[in-house]
């Protein structure tokens, strides 16, 4: 069995991941732990969300 944990990309899933770690540490599993991370949509004719768009 592969253990699996989700990661929030906003960096506050310390906590899952140490949990996840430990989880597999004392079973012996593999673990994976994914991020999933929705594609923006298409910037606007305004351009108002380009800075959000590079920052991704």
């Amino acid at each position: 069995m592969t253990l699996l944990a989700g990661y929030a990309p906003d960096g506050d899933s310390s906590g899952t991941v140490h949990l996840a770690t430990l989880l597999a540490r004392s079973s012996g599993e593999p673990l994976v732990i994914c991020a999933v991370i929705p594609s923006p949509p298409p910037p606007g004719m305004a351009r108002v969300d380009a800075e959000y768009h590079q920052q991704l």
